[in-house]
């Protein structure tokens, strides 16, 4: 399933959550980065996930939880989403 995870960087722990992630600091999992991105102010983070097992997510986020505040969401590509509303709506 595909998540997008949205990395809000508290700006207190900045250097220490840029020094785990470039430092290796990310345990290995079974979890398949899509695509990564940042905001322009380094405020954000955006992340790409296909993850099957929810044990793989757990790992992925666990060593950045004292350091971030993050919102997960599930999603689908949006022509996917539309074929499906197409379907429930008649």
């Amino acid at each position: 399933m595909l998540f997008m995870k949205v990395v809000n960087i508290d700006p207190e722990h900045k250097l220490e959550a840029i020094k785990l992630r470039t430092g290796g600091g990310i345990p290995s999992s079974n979890a398949k980065f899509v695509g990564e991105w940042s905001a322009l102010d380094n405020s954000k983070v955006f992340l790409l996930l296909d993850i099957e097992d929810p044990h793989d997510l757990v790992k992925l986020l666990a060593p950045f939880q004292h350091l971030t505040k993050d919102e997960l969401y599930p999603v689908i590509e949006t022509e996917e989403m539309l074929k499906l509303q197409a379907t429930l709506l008649k």
